[in-house]
């Protein structure tokens, strides 16, 4: 036991030496100054303001039913002057089985314009109309304004009225006001007649003609493959719409044979069927205008009804646009709904202003003319021929009594129809006689 004691001990004693290194006794260096560290100004402290909690407002201590008025523009023109009033009434559970407790009271309040008569008022709109129709004037004594006009703002109205009624979307103030005048003109000597209906001109984009152009741009999303004016094609080139309409025709047959669909969903898909088998007849048998080619110009449906009118215009009658001082020939292409007038295909629109597209219209202004001849469409419609449509105002006009005045020329910008490769001849087989013909065999008679 004494030895192990002895072992610790000496352990000690040589660590003790080992750990603490010997001074020395007597040093004659001059010992180095020691510079104590900078000390590191403190940053300043940020000074933090305080935001005050705003005070809760205080909730009443009894609702007070109130009268209380607003007024805003929707997007499409309509001033709304709002007015809300609530009443007192009785319990919840009863008042929400009222119908008179939580109702909607509209009243809308639209002017009815004046139809433009006089030349003063035409100026109005078009400054150089005298200049491009010089006899206009003249033509006014005897003018009258025509149902057309009348009937018009009637269905606007109506159209108002409904949509109002089902809390629709309604017309916007600039449909609404789209029309200045229909005018029923007759030259008394020649007794021509035309209608003469100002505008503005908002554009139509659709149209297709396999025959003559192949790619058009359907994706607007209210374009259509169709025109009113059509003709039987002259090729056999499918039209590039005819395969979504079999597709779908397939799609629809398809899901009929489900025997888990319901009896709405079947009626849908029906009248799908029937539509597109119907459009895809007509794609496969004509062909149409092309808006981004052609220039013609678009009616309301309402005045295609009564036949029996002197004035009543018919699909591929011939019109004359007029803005500014120019006049541009056109015919009347294509039906538009009954409560708008004044819409043009994009040919007629660039040729108003070149920034127009299917979303921008040449002018918004009531300021182009349109000159509708009724009853001088073709017998038989045909694809477009822009000179005979030129000459054909011109003489029009001249009937009118507007003669010796220039009317634009229409270029063809579509690219020429493809010649057909004929087929190739075979080479005869010399192994194979040629009957030599009879001389003075009589031919058969020609049928």
């Amino acid at each position: 036991m004494k030895f192990f004691r002895r072992v610790l001990g000496l352990s000690l004693i040589v660590l003790g030496l080992v750990a603490c290194p010997r001074q020395p006794e007597h040093s004659t260096a001059t010992p180095t100054p020691v510079v104590p560290a900078e000390t590191p100004e403190p940053s300043p402290t940020p000074i933090t303001t305080t935001t005050p909690v705003p005070a809760p407002t205080a909730l009443p201590e009894m609702f007070v039913p109130r009268r209380s008025y607003d007024t805003s523009r929707l997007f499409n023109g309509l001033k709304i002057y709002s007015h809300l009033q609530s009443l007192p009434g009785g319990i919840a559970p009863v008042e929400r089985t009222l119908d008179e407790s939580f109702s909607v009271d509209i009243s809308l309040k639209v002017k009815v314009p004046s139809a433009m008569a006089t030349v003063e008022d035409f100026t109005v709109a078009n400054p150089n109309i005298l200049k491009a129709l010089p006899m206009l004037g003249d033509l006014l004594v005897s003018s009258r304004v025509s149902p057309y006009y009348h009937g018009l703002y009637a269905l606007k109205v109506k159209s108002l009225q409904q949509d109002l009624r089902n809390l629709n979307e309604i017309l916007s103030r600039h449909n609404f006001y789209d029309c200045g005048t229909v005018l029923e003109l007759t030259n008394p000597n020649t007794k021509r007649r035309a209608l003469l209906l100002q505008a503005d001109m908002d554009v139509v984009a659709d149209g297709s003609d396999s025959d003559r152009f192949l790619e058009v741009d359907g994706t607007s999303m209210h374009y259509q493959p169709f025109t009113s004016y059509r003709w039987p094609k002259l090729t056999k080139t499918p039209s590039q719409f005819l395969a979504g309409r079999e597709a779908s025709i397939s799609a629809a047959q398809t899901e009929l044979q489900n025997p888990g669909v319901a009896a709405e969903r079947a009626r849908t898909l029906r009248n799908s069927i029937a539509t597109n088998k119907l459009e895809a007849a007509d794609l496969q048998t004509f062909s149409f205008l092309i808006s981004k080619a052609d220039p013609f110009i678009v009616l309301p449906g309402f005045m295609l009804r009564d036949k029996s009118l002197p004035f009543n215009p018919r699909i591929g009658d011939y019109a004359a646009v007029i803005y500014g001082s120019k006049i541009y020939p056109a015919i009347f292409g294509d039906v538009g709904p009954s409560v708008k007038v004044g819409e043009a295909s994009l040919r007629l629109a660039t040729a108003l202003n070149v920034k127009s597209n299917a979303a921008n219209r040449p002018t918004n202004n009531l300021d182009v003319s349109y000159l509708i001849f009724p009853q001088t469409a073709d017998a038989t419609p045909a694809p477009p021929d822009y000179e005979k449509w030129r000459t054909r105002c011109v003489d029009l006009l001249a009937e009118l009594g507007a003669t010796n005045i220039p009317v634009e020329h229409w270029e063809n910008i579509l690219p020429p129809m493809p010649t057909p490769t004929p087929s190739p001849t075979p080479s005869p087989d010399p192994a194979v006689a040629i009957p030599t013909p009879k001389a003075l065999e009589t031919p058969s008679p020609t049928p």
